[in-house]
């Protein structure tokens, strides 16, 4: 996000609790290093704030709204964890932060992509596949999930960003269409040339074994109209072809 700002002259100040991962990036932008559970130092880092993207954890909004004026603008990022039917861990903070946000009156958006890919992810998911015989996947991989490019919502964040919003507003950022993720993965290996292993089911708990905690798998089947996002982007997302493309290019 902050390269393609960057990139079409938008100034931005990045906000963030580990500078030593920002440097080696080389972008410009006068950093700023906070503590978001310190609300002391966060109100002073915030103070001349007039909009701000949050990519922090939602269960962190309430205090970026306690500390920060009624007239400034908020685009926050969450996830389909919100509706997680478990009802604890990080389901309950992204409620938590989308409750604080929609009582708050700001204007602004809560972005929840719903099952986000891009060219990191899917490469840490590429060095698990390559040469595996079998992979473990929770229920086997029939999970429906929807796929939606991380360029997307990088976009979604900008016209988000341009936006006039008269007030707190949640938005589903699904990809194009629901499959199985199986199919994805199928799909990702057809992209970068690596016959598909053999799946085995396992528990949820072990969603790690291919990286597949990577990806933040829903715990339940995921189906939600695309049309918002595109909407808000002004165009159709992108297909799952054009967008693993651009992961293994």
């Amino acid at each position: 996000m902050c390269r393609r700002l960057a990139a079409i002259g938008r100034p931005y100040v990045p906000v963030m609790r580990n500078p030593e991962a920002w440097r080696p990036l080389g972008l410009p932008g006068e950093r700023r290093v906070v503590d978001l559970a310190d609300t002391r130092t966060l109100a002073d880092t915030l103070a001349d704030a007039q909009q701000i993207v949050s990519c922090a954890p939602a269960s962190f909004l309430p205090g970026i709204l306690a500390v920060t004026g009624p007239e400034l603008r908020l685009i926050a990022l969450a996830g389909p964890i919100r509706y997680s039917r478990t009802g604890d861990g990080d389901g309950l903070g992204v409620r938590a932060g989308e409750g604080a946000f929609i009582s708050s009156g700001r204007r602004g958006v809560m972005l929840h992509p719903t099952f986000l890919y891009g060219r990191h992810s899917t490469g840490l998911l590429l060095e698990r596949m390559r040469g595996a015989k079998m992979i473990a996947l929770p229920g086997g991989g029939r999970r429906m999930v929807q796929p939606v490019h991380e360029d997307d919502i990088i976009d979604a964040i900008l016209a988000a960003i341009d936006r006039d919003w008269p007030g707190p507003r949640n938005l589903i950022a699904a990809g194009p269409r629901a499959m199985r993720f199986e199919a994805f993965l199928a799909a990702l290996g057809a992209a970068a040339g690596i016959v598909m292993p053999r799946l085995m089911s396992v528990p949820g708990m072990f969603a790690g074994v291919l990286g597949a905690g990577d990806f933040h798998l829903p715990d339940q089947d995921q189906a939600f109209p695309p049309e918002p996002l595109a909407e808000l982007l002004g165009r159709p997302s992108l297909t799952l072809e054009a967008g693993l493309a651009r992961c293994v290019s």
